[in-house]
């Protein structure tokens, strides 16, 4: 009986201290309220604010074009290294060319002999000409005379010494008029020799102007403005026609490959701005654009990257080749606006709004946001410019009520 009492005299104890403790608190939180609650201030104002989707990525060159022999032969001299900047037009390489300068002669000494042989020709041709114009006119008139001077005879008996002597030179025009023709035919000159000899002729310039063509070859020169990434042969080298013997990139314009999480891919899209910044050029921002989205993720242990290809301009040439990148895609962006710290949000009653100060008391203050980003958001309406909003620790802030007496400390 004892004990039951004494546990009821303990239990009783407890809660009397414990109700006096409450209200003592209860009344302490008063009088803090009244004396004003500790609070940070930060005075409204209008700036910029973007939102971003960021992701690291490398640099490359948006085009590379590899520099390709045209020949086969020995390197006489190699004019670049890794890293030179060259022009369209400037010499890279020079291959070996007594070769080809005998290949030259060669083709000249055929056509020389060519055009000999055709000039003969038509020589010939000429000599036919005036040859039949001249004998046969000739042989055919002298046997046309001898043949009317027999027939003029031909009647008188055969012994008739006049008859012979007609028919003795009828004969003798005959036979030479034969002579004629077989001396013109065996000097005649066929179409098909001088069809032969002028494609022999033709086929001689174009061997010059082929042996011309690879002779210009032996010097090789870059084709763009851009920077030496590789240089793959040096001076003695014996390279194979098509042989890759040089790299040369377009880096005025650069690609940047992102590597985007799969949580953040679906924001990006083709077109998109592009912030690029590194830590090697800190006073630098770079702009770019969406040029490519990998339509297949890329995962490494547990994560899903997707690659977005994203195009810059580089005039200054700052950036460089394999450099690594945060590349900060744009979805959103106002421009002079009311912008807060979003840990001064907090929601009330279904609604978001913020605790402003007024002369020194905590006044709740519903607003309307627009764009956010992971520290700040755009208030649209409820406040103003140089309105003095309450930020700091998220439980200081939900304690506070409207109405508050306050002790701003300033950022």
């Amino acid at each position: 009986m004892n004990k039951l009492l004494s546990s009821k005299v303990v239990w009783i104890t407890i809660l009397a201290v414990s109700i006096g403790g409450l209200a003592f608190a209860n009344l302490y939180k008063e009088q803090d309220r009244s004396k004003g609650i500790p609070v940070t201030g930060e005075i409204l104002g209008r700036k910029d604010i973007v939102n971003r989707v960021a992701a690291k990525g490398e640099v490359n060159p948006l085009k590379e074009t590899y520099v390709k022999s045209e020949l086969a032969g020995r390197i006489d001299l190699v004019e670049i290294e890794v890293g030179d900047t060259v022009k369209t037009g400037d010499l890279l390489f020079e291959f070996s060319n007594e070769s080809l300068l005998e290949e030259i002669n060669r083709a000249k000494q055929q056509l020389a002999s060519a055009e000999l042989a055709l000039a003969q020709l038509e020589k010939r041709v000429e000599m036919y000409e005036k040859q039949k114009e001249q004998e046969l006119v000739q042989a055919e008139a002298r046997y046309t005379q001898a043949k009317i001077d027999y027939d003029r005879v031909s009647n008188l008996p055969p012994w008739d010494a006049s008859r012979q002597t007609a028919e003795k030179r009828l004969e003798e025009a005959k036979a030479a008029l034969e002579l004629a023709q077989l001396s013109i035919e065996a000097n005649r000159v066929l179409p098909e020799e001088v069809a032969l000899a002028k494609l022999n002729v033709d086929s001689a310039r174009e061997q010059i102007l082929r042996a011309n063509t690879e002779y210009s070859k032996a010097e090789v020169y870059s084709p763009e403005n851009g920077l030496i990434m590789a240089v793959n042969v040096r001076e003695g080298d014996y390279v194979n026609k098509g042989s890759n013997m040089a790299t040369v990139a377009d880096v005025s314009s650069l690609r940047i490959i992102a590597l985007v999480d799969e949580i953040d891919i679906g924001k990006v899209s083709v077109g998109q701005q592009v912030e690029i910044t590194t830590l090697a050029l800190v006073d630098e921002v770079f702009y770019g654009e969406v040029s490519f989205i990998a339509p297949e993720g890329v995962k490494q242990g547990n994560v899903v990257t997707f690659n977005v290809e994203v195009i810059t301009e580089d005039p200054k040439g700052l950036l460089r080749t394999g450099m690594t990148v945060d590349a900060n895609f744009v979805l959103g962006k106002r421009e002079n606006v009311l912008v807060i710290p979003s840990e001064a949000i907090l929601e009330r009653d279904g609604k978001t709004g913020v605790f402003v100060n007024e002369e020194g008391v905590a006044r709740w203050r519903p607003i309307s946001t627009g764009l956010r980003t992971m520290t700040e958001v755009e208030v649209l309406s409820g406040l103003n410019e140089y309105d003095e909003i309450l930020v700091g620790r998220l439980d200081t802030l939900e304690a506070l009520r409207d109405g508050d007496a306050i002790e701003v400390i300033r950022r």
